[in-house]
Formats: structure tokens, sequence, C-alpha cells
């Protein structure tokens, strides 16, 4: 076996279906080593040694790995190629002990692709891996290192963050810029000019050649001197130019920009922002607690079951482009109060979803794979189920120890085992194989049987049941056979009706599988009751109902990741029970199976599609029994997997298959397994092509022609195309797009909705996963999960595209549609992968959403339908009027103007511009000045940073990520670093200043962006091999700590500056005073710590002179929430109510 290891398991599965049985993929899931939490875990001795750990999360990976790396022939590593990438290769090669492994680095994920990468392996790059580390290193010495500094000379439990302290630095220096700005005086003049009877304006921009500059006309004097020359001077047009300007709409949002403009447009701060996305994210896209999904290692989970569980499970997803299998990584879990309506969806095979009515589904219409809501389905439709489902089970057969442990406390105590002539406690047996002091290999070869002891003061024991120590697939069988027939009673006996063949065949087992005659089994008229609190409690964990009620039987998890060939026994036991096997009156092969058990139903389903045997159900509403149907598909797989391990219907099976299987293995063209609605698709690309049917029948090898009739592919009665043809058809007709390739090599089946309901829900809650596939398989459905909203990339899916490009026609006509716009990312560092911000359906109505999310959505909406639409042409014109007298020398005056010809995107997403028609001027024409405007302006100081301007400072700086910016803007103001003013910008507070001041004047790199721009140079040129990064680290770090001592030493400890007041304790009537701590200033008692009372200073009234417009009593003052929020209310509350966020008007 050769093992690849990968950090990603959402491309383990894909990989792995690529390769051979001779290969196996396996994740890290990420970094496997990290520096240790809590310490420093660098030896700045040992130029710069790190100490990695592996954390609690990775260890149970990095034992998987270890066993696995054991036992392959060769280790290669297939991690990506950034930095990231080759830092978690080489760290696979330091934990998994390997030697020049092999590195192996690809760009596609396609089976090409890693062929040839398998051709060409490499090394680990180290000079990638140093620049990862360097990075990591850099920023555990400031993190750990500077903040204990401030602990000391400013106040406790301050921090140096790299992004927060650069974001109070930009924040602080603004704010001195604005304190020492000064305003100049600047003029401006406007001639209002007059054609015929239209007048227009036009702005002094030249002094005959040279042009007049914004800030050349200083003062009153200069205007005036300009006018008095300009007296009876003429006006005539010099210059003329008309031209057509395009404006292009802009991107899709990102997380940085969806925050910017939520802050300009909506008045929303980040974290709102932030947060109402995700309300949207969350809002709808849920299924019921009862909806099955399926997990990458063959488990099957209730949805609700994944509550605690779901950041260890790995679920079974689609990748949406290739329509392949995919394991799906879940981040996120969605618990969500439940709606009172839900939709039904049951198709004709008698799948069932219950979703919310927002929850897309994915369903082929036209020939296009889309998402749909379930509020927009409709019963024509056909959704996407896997027809087989690929898991990774284990290896290794469970033993009896590991079902042991499921057993009750006080049981497992009871359990012995006769182990060398010995009698040895379960506990006993589990510590030896703990401490390695025996294998299972060496107790198997002593072991002698099992039992449990009696409680005390009881008599008598059972005697010794030579049980195998794994789960072997006769045991399994056996387990399958009782599961059909059999309970578990309360007196701890196991019952079974059978046929006197089936009991004779359950002696046989019995003996065969426990090594000698079972002494408890005994007949009582037709059922076999056998005593064993053992085999009670085993039975019970794998499945056997407790209770004479077949309803409640099921298959637990362990069984389920057992290895294929133990679930073939098992399958084949209950197939000889309540299974049957007949001759249909078609002459072919019925399977079915049969239960009073829904779940059990639905769960079987689905086990069985992991061995490629899909099937149908149906209820006998008459007699309350659920039908299982294997299809004519999966009757083959049933004969390879299941056949072979059946006994009581072995004979029965090999006639019929002997006389009928050649149906099955034949089988060219399944009508059944066919694409809906891609008839039309077809036939447009073999008109495209001038390819006629002869030929494609010809090239098939079957009489396409008679198959769709004599017209054409559009118009033929049979709606479905094979995917045999469609993989056929695709490198003739579809090299471009590979859709008819996706559809016809997926393991996607198309099921037509049979009826959809509304039904009247009364659950408490509903469910849903974020998943890395952005899909999971709910009850075997394509179901698409609850969406992350965190994202730098302005990538957009081909079906998202598309899907635009048509709502773009249908709802504003074709001239609006440009074809598809794709968008290049910018931003340094952006995660390709992910999509920008969109919503998932263009029809989504915004009736049932709150205010804040309504507005948030139709933004969101807005912004990427007018990113797919057309430019806006707007008409430009520009004249340069002459003006000129005997003694004034020549003046220019231009006017401008633009008229709105083609509003293209401005349709869905309109902003702000003024049109200004001139009239049709020519050149030489002479025009009448109807006056001059002389206007005096002041320069302004820079504003204050909004949370718009803030954030898109730090992108444009390259200062933290997307993800980062609502947290640390609200960290800061949290620990009290800024604040905002009424005008909703940031200004430093008294601490922000003082850490701010502290940082730049002692530690002046620490916040320097240049200094990051340098580091992220110098991090470059290690990747390539240019610079060492230990020279690189010292070089930083010798004058960092250096000055790091030295201002330990230097810099005193901030006293408190007490400020005097004349209030008064209303606890001892001691003066109150003004200190200055952590969050800053606030009011507290001058006789601390004898008395500790202290009064928030911001909650301190401060009129802003006018009386309260509801009372007449009071006086309006502004206060703070406790989040520091501004807003005013009457200062007589609670008497009076008054409050409003807004400032109010005294008006006159």
């Amino acid at each position: 076996m050769k093992l690849i290891v990968v950090e990603s398991p959402a491309k383990g599965r894909t990989i792995e279906s690529f390769l051979g049985k001779e290969y196996r993929v396996l994740s890290s899931y990420g970094h496997i080593r990290d520096l240790p939490k809590g310490r420093l875990g660098i030896d700045v001795e040992k130029n710069f040694e790190p100490t990695y750990v592996i954390p609690t999360k990775a260890r149970k990976t990095v034992t998987s790995l270890k066993a696995a790396a054991k036992k392959a022939e060769s280790v290669t590593l297939a991690t990506d190629e950034d930095r990231e990438g080759e830092a978690i290769a080489w760290h696979l090669a330091q934990v998994l002990d390997l030697e020049n492994p092999q590195r192996i680095v690809f760009h596609e994920i396609t089976k090409s692709a890693i062929e040839e990468a398998l051709k060409n392996p490499r090394t680990v790059d180290i000079n990638r891996v140093n620049a990862q580390q360097a990075r990591r290193i850099l920023d555990r010495l400031v993190g750990y290192e500077l903040s204990p500094f401030l602990w000391q000379k400013v106040a406790k439990r301050l921090s140096a963050g790299r992004v927060q302290s650069v974001a109070v630095r930009l924040i602080a220096d603004r704010e001195k810029e604005i304190k020492a700005f000064t305003a100049e005086e600047y003029w401006s003049i406007e001639a209002i000019l007059k054609k015929s009877k239209t007048e227009f304006s036009a702005l002094l921009s030249k002094k005959d050649t040279k042009a007049i500059g914004k800030l050349d006309i200083s003062s009153k004097e200069q205007t005036d001197e300009i006018l008095k020359r300009l007296e009876g001077a003429a006006y005539h047009v010099a210059d003329v130019e008309q031209k057509e300007i395009k404006r292009n709409p802009f991107p899709p949002f990102t997380t940085s920009t969806l925050q910017q403009e939520g802050s300009k447009k909506l008045h929303f701060s980040s974290k709102f922002t932030m947060s109402v996305a995700q309300q949207l994210y969350e809002r709808g896209l849920c299924v019921d607690e009862d909806t099955l999904v399926v997990a990458n290692d063959g488990a099957i989970y209730r949805i609700a079951e994944l509550e605690h569980i779901y950041k260890n499970t790995r679920l079974v997803g689609m990748e949406e482009t290739t329509l392949q299998q995919a394991e799906a990584v879940v981040p996120k879990f969605w618990k969500l109060p439940a709606p009172s309506s839900m939709i039904n969806i049951l198709t004709e095979s008698n799948d069932e979803i219950t979703v919310t009515e927002d929850h897309p589904l994915f369903v082929i219409r036209n020939g296009s794979p889309q998402w749909v809501e379930a509020k927009h389905l409709v019963s024509k439709d056909s959704i996407a189920s896997l027809e087989r489902i690929a898991v990774s089970r284990q290896r290794e057969p469970s033993t009896v120890f590991d079902l042991i442990k499921l057993f009750p406390p006080e049981l497992r105590e009871r359990v012995y085992f006769r182990f060398g002539g010995n009698e040895t406690s379960f506990p006993a047996m589990e510590h030896l194989l703990s401490t390695s002091q025996a294998t299972l290999e060496e107790i198997e070869s002593h072991y002698e049987g099992i039992w449990v002891k009696q409680k005390a003061g009881k008599t008598g024991n059972a005697k010794p049941q030579k049980l195998p120590l794994r789960i072997t697939p006769e045991l399994a069988y056996i387990v399958g056979f009782i599961a059909g027939d059999g309970h578990l009673d309360t007196r701890i006996n196991f019952a079974m009706k059978a046929s006197e063949v089936g009991l004779c065949h359950l002696r046989e087992l019995f003996e065969k599988v426990l090594d000698h005659p079972y002494p408890w089994l005994t007949t009582l008229r037709t059922q076999y009751r056998l005593q064993s609190t053992f085999l009670y409690h085993l039975f019970q964990h794998l499945g056997i109902p407790k209770g004479n009620k077949s309803s409640i039987i099921d298959i637990p998890n362990i069984l389920l990741r057992q290895p294929d060939e133990i679930l073939h026994g098992y399958i084949a036991g209950l197939w000889d029970t309540d299974g049957c096997i007949t001759k249909s009156w078609r002459n072919s092969i019925r399977l079915s199976y049969s239960s009073r058990s829904k779940v059990f139903i639905d769960k079987l389903q689905l086990l069985l599609k992991t061995f490629g045997i899909p099937s149908s159900k149906h209820l006998d509403k008459r007699n309350q029994v659920y039908w299982l149907l294997v299809s004519a598909v999966g009757v083959p797989s049933f004969h390879k997997y299941i056949a072979p391990r059946l006994v009581l219907k072995k004979e029965h099976w090999k006639n019929l298959y002997q006389k009928y299987g050649a149906l099955y293995e034949k089988r060219v063209i399944n009508q059944s397994q066919g694409i809906p609605t891609l008839n039309k698709t077809v036939d447009d690309l073999l008109k495209a092509h001038g390819i006629p049917k002869h030929e494609v029948s010809k090239f098939l090898g079957i009489d396409f022609f008679n198959y769709f009739g004599k017209t054409d592919v559009a118009h033929t009665r049979n709606p479905y195309i094979p995917k045999q043809i469609a993989t056929a058809l695709a490198p003739m007709v579809d090299t471009e797009n590979k859709l008819l390739w996706h559809l016809g090599t997926s393991p996607v089946v198309w099921k037509k909705i049979k009826q959809i309901k509304h039904i009247n829900y009364t659950k408490q809650y509903v469910y849903d996963v974020t998943t890395s596939t952005k899909t999971f398989i709910a009850n075997g459905i394509v179901s698409h999960n609850c969406t992350y909203h965190r994202t730098d990339s302005l990538n957009l899916a081909e079906s998202a595209l598309t899907t635009a490009q048509s709502f773009i026609q249908n709802t504003y006509g074709n001239e609006y549609a440009a074809g598809p716009r794709r968008f290049k990312t910018k931003t340094k560092g952006a995660q390709e992968a992910h999509e920008a911000i969109r919503p998932t359906n263009l029809e989504q109505t915004t009736n049932n959403l709150t205010p804040p999310q309504k507005r948030l959505y139709d933004l969101i909406w807005k912004r990427f339908i007018a990113s797919q639409m057309a430019q806006a042409v707007f008409a430009a014109s520009t004249a340069d009027i002459h003006s000129k007298s005997a003694d004034s020398g020549e003046y220019t005056f231009r006017a401008t103007g633009q008229m709105l010809k083609f509003d293209g995107f401005l349709k869905a997403y309109p902003i702000k511009f003024q049109e200004t028609q001139l009239p049709l001027l020519e050149k030489g024409e002479l025009l009448n000045l109807e006056k001059l405007i002389p206007a005096q302006h002041f320069t302004e100081a820079p504003p204050r940073y909004t949370e718009a301007s803030l954030i898109k400072a730090l992108e444009e700086h390259g200062v933290g990520r997307p993800s980062t910016y609502a947290p640390t803007l609200s960290t800061i103001q949290d620990r009290g670093y800024i604040e905002k003013d009424e005008q909703k910008r940031f200004y430093p507070t008294d601490l922000g200043n003082t850490v701010n001041d502290m940082l730049v004047t002692h530690f002046p790199a620490i916040v320097d962006i240049a200094f990051t721009a340098h580091m992220e140079q110098q991090l470059d040129n290690i990747a390539k091999g240019e610079e060492q990064w230990v020279p690189m680290i010292k070089e930083f770090y010798e004058p960092f700590a250096e000055n790091l001592q030295k201002k330990y030493l230097e810099v005193p400890k901030k006293q408190a500056v007490v400020e005097a007041t004349n209030k008064q304790c209303p606890l001892c009537t001691s003066p109150i005073i003004i200190r200055t701590g952590r969050f800053g200033k606030f009011y507290a008692c001058s006789t601390f710590p004898k008395c500790k009372y202290t009064e928030s200073l911001q909650t301190s009234n401060a009129p802003i002179g006018m009386t309260c417009p509801k009372c007449s009593k009071g006086e309006v003052v502004a206060k703070r929430t406790k989040r520091g929020k501004i807003f005013y209310g009457c200062n007589t509350y609670p008497s009076c109510d008054f409050a409003t966020w807004q400032k109010p008007k005294n008006e006159v």
C-alpha cells in the first residue's frame, strides 16, 4: 500500500478516486504541530529554535497517520504548494519519521495532473518552510514579550497585537493631523454664460497657457484683481470635445467591502453588518431533525446528533462543478428555532426530505444543474441524489473490547475472560493491551472464553462462551439474521420466531461461531430462547431491538463503521430472514426487504448505496410495512458482495442469477439512470458541430437514431439522455464546458418529484451544517449547506454566472446582459478557492426578513446582479471658453457636462451622479456673460476614520484579514482605546493615546506600516532562498530585545493622573476624583482603597442646551449606553422617558 497525505480532507476523496487500489489517501486536517500555548516556546539562545507540540485536537489524526505510515511501502506528501502547505509537509515528515519523503504538488485536481505529479516528485522546499516558520516566530516574539511591558508600565491586561496596534495608530495619527491642521484660504471664480436662452456655468482654469491650481488664488485681493481685468472682456468658444465614457460595474462584495458599504449606505457598524449577514446565511436553510446524513467513515447520523460531534465528523457531500462525491468538513453546526410550517418533498422512488421553504436543493432544469429553493420546486423537477456513496470504513474490524466499553460500568466490572487457564477481568485485560504487555494476537492464542459473573450474593455462574475477539463476517451474519426476526426481552433472554429450517440453521451458526454446542439454546414451540447476560448486551449494542417491537430496530454506527466484508455478512443475514428473492412477472430478479421501522429501512437504503446497490422505498399502508426494492442497476453489485454470504437462500439466488443474470451484466443503456431535460442540449450541440446522428450511432456502437426516433433529439418521446450517451458524446461536442462529461460520469441520479406538500411543523428546532463542499447528502438527496460569509475572494461559481445572465436577460433585457464577468482578486493572500458574497437564489423574496436583514440582503443582491450587467454609458462634453480684453491677457474658463445615454448596471445598483446638459456649442462662437461669481473656500482637515474608511485603510496596507476587521474594531473599542463621536467617526481615548504613544516612542517598528511591508519582503526573499531566516529574525529580535530591556529600566510606570472634582462620594461623603484606568477615565472615591466607590465617567450627563420636547421641564443631555454608544435623553429620567439616537435640534 502506498500512502499519500494531503492537508485538506475535501481533496483526499477525489484524489483517491483517481488512483488504483494500491494507493490510500489520508488527510492531516491542516497543521499537526504548533508552538505551545501559555509559554513562548522559542529558545532565543539557540538560534530561535522553536519547540513544537502536537495540539490535542490533532493527536488522534497523528496516531492514525503513524499507523498508516508504518504499514505503507512509501509515503508521499501532497499538501498545497504555498508556504503553509510546505510547512505542513515538513511537520508531517518530522512527526512520521520520514527520511527524504516524496513531495508532490499540482495546480488542479484532475487524474492527469495527479498522475503527472506522481511521476515527478521532489523534496520538501525548506526555503518555503523557513519563510512560514519565520513569520510564526516573529508574531510569537512580539505578542509574548511586548504585552507584559504594557501591563507593567500602563495598566494590567493590555495587549499589543499586530493588527489592533496598527489600527489604533492610524486613528491616533489622524487625530493628531486634525489638531495640527491649519486651514488655508482659496478662491474660485465661476462664469455664468448664456447661449440663446440657455445658461451654463464654467470655472476659471487657466491664465494664458498656465493652469490655475486649487490654491493659486489665495486672497480676496487676488480675486478682485482678476475680476477687474475681466471687466468688458469678450467670451468665445475656443475648443469643444465630446466623447463617450463607459463606467464598469463594481465587483461583488467581499467581507471587507460588505462591511465598508454597510457602514456608508446603511450606517451599520461592521460588527452589526457581520451579525446581520450571519442571520441571512442562517435563515431558512435548514432541514428536519430526523434527516439522515452520511459520514465519510460510513456512520449514519440524524442531523440533530451532530450538535456535539460535528467538529470531528466528515460528511459525504458533492462537488458542485464536477458533480462528483467529495468529503465535506463541517466547521459549523446550526440549531435554529423551527418555523410553523415546512415543505415535505417526495420523489417517485419515495425518497423523502422535509426542509424549510428557503432551503435549496440541486435540480436540473433545461439541461442545467442549479440550486432551487424548496418553495420554488415543481412536480416536474428532478432533484439530485447519489446512486452510490463511497465511504472509508475501518480497515480492521472492532474487537469485543470495543463493544464491552459500551456496556454499563457495573456490568463491565463483571465481565471476565478465561485466558491461559486463568480468570482475568475486563479492566485487567484492557490494562494488558493498553500497556502493550500483551497483543491481541497473543490473547487470541490463549483465549478460552468470556462470560459475566453473577452479582455478589447470587449463586452460580455462566460458563465461558468462546465468542470471537474480533467482529467477524459470521458474527455479523448472526446479528443480521437475528435482527430480522428476533428481539431482546426484559428477562435478559434472546427470543426468535423462525421456521424449523431457520432454527436449525441458527443452532449451527452458534455452534460454528462459538466453537461448541450452545447449552442455553432451548426450543419453546417455534421460539428459541438464549439466556445470556453477555450476549444480551452485546446484541443490544449491535442493533437487536429490545422488546417485541420490530419498529425500533436500528443499525448502530459501531456496526456501520466496520470493514466492508463484515457488513456484507450483516446484510446477508438480514436477507436470509426478512429479505425476498423472487422472480418478477417480467422474468427478472426481484430483490426486496421489509420492516416496520422506517428509520431502519432508511439506514439500510443508505448502507446498500455504499456498495453500489441503489433501491427505492414503498409503504404498504394497510399493514404499515416499509418495503425496500433493489433497482436493476444494483443487482450485479448484490450478486458480487452480498450473495456469497447468503446461506438459507444461497441456492435459490444462484439458480435465479444463472438464468436471468445476463440481462443485468449486458445492460448497455439504462433509461432509469438517464439525465432529464438534457435532450434539447444534446440536439443543439450536435447541430452546432454539424454531426449527423448516423455518425453518432457508428461512434457509440448503438442505434442512436432509432433510440430517439426520427425526430430531433429535443422532440423525442424519451425525455432522458442515458449517462452512457452523455459520456460518449462529451469528447465530440462538449470539450469546453464539460457539462455532458460531468453529468455522464457523476454518481448523481436525477429523481423526479412526485409530491410537494406544505406541512404544519410542531418540533422545536431545525438544523443545518456549514461544509467545505457547500453541500451534504441528506436522506440520500444533495442538499445545500448553510454558507459561511467570510471571504476576500471575488471568484464566482460558473453556475452563478450562468444563472445571473439568464435572470438579467429575462428581467432587464438582452442589452443589459454583458456575458459572464469574472473579477480578479487584488487583495494579498486572498483565498481564491472561496466565492464572493452573493445571493443563493436571484428570485428570493424578502417578505419574511426583518428590516435590517432586508436592507442588507437588497444591498448584496443588487451588488451581485449589477456586477454581471453591461457598462453604463455617459455622453461627456467639455468646452474651453476664452475671455480676452485689450489689457487683461487671456483667461480660460472650462465648462463640463455629462448625460446618461444607457444606464446599464445602474438600473440595478444606482449610485449618485449629476447630469449637466451643455448647450450645443461650436468653436469660435461668441457667448454672453451673465455674471462672474467669486467664492471663498477654506481647506478642510482630513476627516476622522469611519468604520468603512478604517477597514479600507487596513486592507490597502495589507494589515489583518477581512474576517478579523470586525472583531478588531470591536476589541479596541471594548478595551477603551478608541470611541465614536456623534458622526460615528473614531477618535482615540486618553488610554488609546497613551498606549499608542508608548509604542510609537519606544517601539516604532512594531506599529510602523513600512516595517510590516519590509518584513513581508524579507519573508518573500527567504521563500526564494535569497535570505536566511535565522539572521532575519536575529536582525529584528536582538535590537528589539535589547530595546525592550532598556525600556523596562528607562520608562517609569505611568503614574495615575488625579483630577479634582466638586462631587462627593455617596457612600462616605469624601471628595470624588477622576482616575485613569484600563478603560479610560472614571470617577472614584479619594479614600480608595478604604472606600471602593466608582462611577463611570461616560454616564455623566452633558447638556446640549435644549429643553426636553416631551415634558418641557427637563434638559436634553448626551448619554452613553454600556457599550459606549451615544444617545440623547431627558435628565429627569425616569420621570420623563424621552430618548433618541439622533441629536435633536432646538427649533425656534
